[in-house]
């Protein structure tokens, strides 16, 4: 039911744009994915702020991939934290 709403409000708004939003996040996470990859800081700092908008279009979209995934990668990059090179 949340998700019909959701879906609700942003049919009202245009819902092109959270399906442009969602592909910005999609590409967003590759590159987080690559720096975590390589061993950079900065990968786990912007995994934990992208997990919040992650989850939420996962929630919004019905994907139980970034519903899962999305604080699994905070956890994730908050426990490689210290052996990430600086």
């Amino acid at each position: 039911m949340l998700t019909q709403k959701l879906l609700d409000l942003t049919a009202s708004f245009g819902a092109d744009w959270v399906n442009y939003v969602l592909i910005g996040v999609s590409i967003i996470d590759v590159l987080i994915g690559r720096w975590l990859w390589q061993g950079r800081p900065r990968g786990a700092v912007l995994a934990l702020v992208m997990a919040p908008v992650s989850f939420a279009l996962g929630w919004l979209f019905a994907l139980p991939y970034l519903i899962v995934m999305a604080p699994l990668r905070a956890i994730g990059a908050i426990v490689a934290w210290p052996d990430l090179r600086r």
